[in-house]
């Protein structure tokens, strides 16, 4: 009985860390493809097909830049990865 809940337990644990793997790796690619278009949002030159991967919409022409560039950050701060809490 002990060897079929100790195996459980590592069953869970070995999960439980390669899930935190993906989810860091997941962030990484989800800010590599992010941050491109973001770029082309702040410059004003990113197409649709291209706002269209990340479900993303235009802003209309008659936005002031800097209103742009302030909604543009807020965009960036929301793709940024969040901190992973560091296991001691």
């Amino acid at each position: 009985m002990y060897l079929q809940f100790a195996a459980l337990c590592l069953a869970m644990k070995n999960f439980i860390s390669w899930h935190r793997c993906w989810q860091y790796f997941r962030n990484i690619l989800d800010v590599r493809y992010a941050s491109r278009i973001v770029a082309q949002m702040l410059d004003n030159n990113a197409s649709e097909g291209d706002m269209a991967t990340i479900h993303m919409a235009g802003f209309p022409n008659d936005v002031p830049p800097d209103m742009r560039r302030s909604a543009i950050g807020h965009i960036a701060r929301v793709f940024s990865p969040r901190e992973q809490p560091s296991e001691k």
